[in-house]
């Protein structure tokens, strides 16, 4: 559980079972280099699993928390991004019956998205008392006619091969999305898996979670418009 804190509450669930479930990333960047980006939380593929496992307090030795304290950790989670400096237009979506949560936002600058996030995740540890020692780094940035999406590096990452048999099947049919919208035509994306856009001004990326806990796929792509 210390290792495995991310933005969404709702991945807390995710954490004490097993399933399909997609993460969406998604950013709109405008030409002054402010932007809009929405993060999404899709469990809807194993509602009836998830449903199951809200019933029981504890599974594989993960507290199991009810739909109402998940709901309550993103009500908390708006009112902090609304109080940090360049972020603006916090909205929710919450779909409890369908275990779909999107929480999104405007950012000022890339710098200041990456303060949101960083603070997002480090606050919530405090706020449970989590005993585990975040390092912020960098998601994003903007240099020029250059994006990139920045990964964790390695060592950021838990070892796959030495996690517990129930934890490696948390991620086992996890899949992860990006997609990046630019005010310009796409020149060019250093990564393999960069699908660009018929108008040249979109990029997706899609990836198994399991990929890129082992590093088979990298999440870094850098993007030249």
């Amino acid at each position: 559980m210390k290792r495995n804190i991310l933005i969404f509450s709702s991945l807390i669930v995710l954490s004490c079972c097993t399933g399909c479930f997609e993460l969406i990333e998604e950013l709109s960047l405008n030409a002054d280099g402010s932007g809009h980006v929405s993060i999404t939380f899709n469990g809807s593929k194993s509602k009836n699993k998830l449903n199951s496992v809200m019933l029981m307090d504890s599974i594989n030795g993960y507290v199991v928390p009810s739909k109402a304290d998940i709901n309550q950790e993103f009500f908390q989670l708006k009112k902090d991004l609304n109080a940090m400096s360049g972020i603006s237009g916090v909205k929710l979506s919450l779909d409890s019956d369908n275990f779909i949560y999107t929480v999104e936002g405007n950012f000022s600058n890339v710098s200041s998205l990456n303060n949101a996030l960083n603070r997002v995740v480090e606050t919530s540890l405090k706020r449970r008392a989590i005993p585990f020692t975040f390092e912020p780094f960098t998601h994003f940035s903007l240099k020029g006619n250059t994006f990139n999406r920045i990964g964790p590096e390695r060592e950021r990452i838990p070892d796959y091969k030495k996690m517990k048999f129930e934890d490696r099947k948390i991620f086992e049919s996890g899949e992860y999305r990006a997609i990046y919208r630019f005010p310009v035509p796409i020149q060019s994306a250093s990564n393999p898996r960069a699908v660009i856009s018929k108008n040249g001004k979109a990029m997706m990326f899609h990836a198994s979670v399991k990929e890129l806990m082992n590093q088979r796929v990298p999440m870094k792509n850098t993007i030249k418009f």
